[in-house]
């Protein structure tokens, strides 16, 4: 039979049987011209590809194979990609009747492979009473890779795109049944795997002969897929490494394909870690960070990847070492995509912000924020309200507004002995003469400390402390200096802490929605250090603080009950200023004068994500109920501990800890030290996670109300 004739028979017949027969002769004298590409391959009735309205059947977990049904679905789903492998292999023949003989020829052969794979799937699905053509089928793979128009299209796409991505595929699950015991389909899966070796370096070859000899593998490659296919669908569950080399990619190929990311075609979300959002609201968009606080911004602007998702985009100033970056893929965690912010102006490619995208989400909406991704927001399924920056989004970020709710709350609650009193409650200074009269009135009434906090600020930073008898000339300075900067203070009594909380909802249409309560790591002098997640809140506390907390007289529970009583208060307050989106709530307990434990349930008002809301987002990489702290350190804290990098810290650390993964599908954290930045680019800052460790073992400062 000539190819063309056996290529046309599979492509466009319903016969199921015919399209799987391969004839006993076969010869290439092509005859005919190229065909241009169906909407899609002739099938039996059943296996047509189902519409957007038809019911879709879900491709099962890894942890849900234990039932013969899901088994039964997942060899389904692999038997209708191997029949659509067919079906494009011929519709290769017959769009590229020019290509090389020995193409050709290479390329029957890998079709009659995979007519014999989807023999082999149909049998064993018969062997469970299952007909191939019982679930409905999808058309995903043949819109990717039909539209191909040069045979360096079709290697690209199919050969080492789905193909490839099947090395990881069918080795993971034929482990998945080894364990199973089912041995059958295990050594089936292991057939189809050998296979595809043989077939991704068929695709190699080709590719190496027609791409253009100025780029690399990785480059000529990433570079000949069109979105929405990208190198993320060249790879499976788990990263195969050791088929890759067999089938003659290069190192450096497969190390950067296992640390790419893309959509795959959802419009992702756009996250970007502005970490000085609040010094451009203060100087209402004319800060300018200094060195120190630009090499924050390198350091820790990866950590975004932590609030998104794989399908979503992080845009950072320094793209993170792929070496790091590899490390995390090994222990299971999915990466985004990350680009550079000057992929937002780059004249070179526009393949990226060209793009449709859901949303735009930095650490906090600013005056430099609107600006950075104004470019986006045209191409922006859900632009921010409003467009541009306005002092009414500058009350959002005020510690007065903390300052105004507080007191709003607590005239509803009766002077509750448990909750701070009004006078302690911070209250604006606009001029020197103001504040001085503030200080001069709360030390008359007692306080002895004080603190002074600009209107705008974050971590603990841009106050001042006034613990001494008198003011000092430098504290007269600095309150002088902020406010003929047109910054207002806020003043109120220092208190003696026990416990730092933070409560973290999102913020929308319909009101707060819970995303969980953090134990903030706080320093004497009041400086942001790390955050605490743990199953039960009341861990590790004293008996009586516990008591206080969590079963206050015959009403236990109260102190959850508070956070969802400022509810109401906090909507009515962001309704107003047209926040939506994430909000952090900074409270804390302390003991009065007279040695009582009272909650200032709300400190500062954070419109924006917080550390609190990052070590949340953290609990999906670790397991379930395990205690894990979430610190950032600074150059100096390493230094003063003895290391003389980041590098030296970790390698330490990892060493002392290292990390553990749990035995089941989800593969999470278990217990261990994992720097949450790459240590060797670090400049300023390092990131990192403790997970189910002695704290104390790890840095002296976890013994201070942690």
């Amino acid at each position: 039979m000539e190819i063309q004739d056996f290529a046309e028979k599979v492509l466009f017949t319903d016969n199921l049987e015919e399209k799987l027969t391969f004839p006993s002769v076969i010869h290439d004298t092509p005859s005919r011209p190229s065909i241009v590409s169906p909407d899609s391959p002739g099938r039996p009735v059943d296996l047509k590809f189902k519409g957007r309205q038809d019911p879709s059947v879900q491709f099962p977990k890894a942890d849900n194979l234990g039932k013969e049904s899901n088994r039964a679905i997942l060899l389904h789903f692999l038997a209708n990609h191997e029949l659509l492998a067919v079906e494009l292999m011929a519709l290769a023949l017959l769009k590229f009747p020019d290509a090389p003989a020995e193409f050709r020829a290479g390329l029957v052969r890998t079709l009659r492979d995979e007519q014999i794979h989807t023999r082999m799937y149909m049998s064993r699905l018969q062997d469970w009473g299952i007909k191939f053509g019982s679930i409905s089928v999808n058309r995903s793979f043949w819109a990717m890779v039909a539209p191909m128009t040069t045979p360096l299209d079709y290697v690209s796409r199919l050969s080492l795109t789905f193909e490839q991505a099947n090395l990881d595929y069918t080795r993971f699950y034929a482990n998945c049944f080894s364990r199973l015991e089912d041995l059958k389909t295990s050594r089936l899966l292991e057939k189809v795997h050998q296979d595809e070796i043989g077939h991704v370096r068929y695709g190699l070859k080709w590719f190496r002969k027609w791409k253009n000899s100025s780029h690399d593998d990785w480059h000529a490659y990433e570079r000949q897929l069109l979105y929405p296919l990208s190198p993320r669908r060249a790879k499976g569950l788990f990263f195969n490494r050791q088929s890759r080399i067999e089938a003659g990619l290069e190192k450096t190929y497969i190390d950067e394909l296992e640390v790419f990311s893309q959509s795959k075609g959802r419009p992702p979300t756009v996250f970007h870690l502005n970490l000085f959002a609040e010094e451009f609201v203060a100087s209402d968009g004319k800060f300018q960070p200094n060195k120190q606080q630009k090499n924050q911004l390198r350091d820790l602007g990866s950590l975004a990847q932590f609030l998104s998702r794989q399908d979503d985009v992080v845009l950072l100033h320094q793209l993170p070492d792929k070496s790091f970056l590899r490390k995390l893929c090994q222990l299971g965690i999915q990466l985004p995509q990350f680009k550079t912010i000057d992929s937002l102006t780059s004249k070179e490619s526009t393949s990226f912000k060209d793009r449709r995208f859901n949303r735009i989400r930095p650490w906090a909406w600013s005056p430099e924020s609107y600006s950075l991704f104004d470019p986006l927001f045209t191409h922006c399924n859900h632009p921010p309200e409003p467009s541009t920056w306005n002092v009414i989004q500058k009350k959002l970020f005020a510690k007065e507004s903390g300052c105004n709710v507080l007191l709003q709350w607590l005239e509803n609650q009766e002077h509750n002995p448990s909750f701070c009193p009004v006078e302690v409650v911070g209250k604006r200074a606009t001029s020197e003469k103001q504040a001085l009269e503030i200080i001069q009135d709360y030390r008359r009434e007692g306080w002895s400390k004080l603190v002074v906090k600009q209107d705008f600020g974050m971590a603990g930073k841009h106050m001042i402390r006034l613990w001494e008898p008198e003011l000092l000339p430098a504290q007269i300075q600095w309150i002088r200096r902020t406010l003929q900067s047109e910054i207002p203070v806020i003043i109120e009594p220092w208190l003696t802490r026990v416990l730092d909380f933070s409560a973290q909802w999102d913020f929308g249409p319909e009101g707060m929605r819970w995303r969980g309560l953090t134990r903030n790591h706080i320093d004497n002098r009041g400086l942001f250090k790390g955050i605490i997640v743990q199953k039960n809140f009341g861990n590790g506390l004293s008996s009586e603080l516990k008591r206080f907390l969590l079963s206050q007289g015959q009403k236990k529970g109260w102190f959850f009950e508070m956070l969802n009583d400022l509810k109401p208060t906090l909507e009515d307050h962001l309704g107003k200023l047209n926040h939506e989106g994430p909000v952090g709530i900074d409270g804390f307990v302390y003991l009065d004068q007279e040695n009582r434990f009272r909650i200032k349930p709300i400190v500062e008002i954070n419109a924006r994500f917080t550390m609190g809301r990052m070590a949340l987002e953290l609990k999906r990489i670790v397991q379930f109920g395990k205690r894990f702290y979430f610190g950032i350190l600074s150059r100096n804290r390493i230094q003063k501990l003895g290391y003389s990098d980041f590098s030296e810290f970790v390698a330490i650390q990892e060493n002392k800890f290292p990390i553990e993964l749990a035995s089941d599908a989800a593969g999470r954290i278990l217990k261990g030290f994992l720097p949450l930045n790459s240590p060797s680019q670090a400049v300023a800052s390092l990131a990192f996670l403790q997970v189910n460790g002695d704290l104390q073992e790890l840095l002296p400062e976890f013994n201070h109300r942690v």
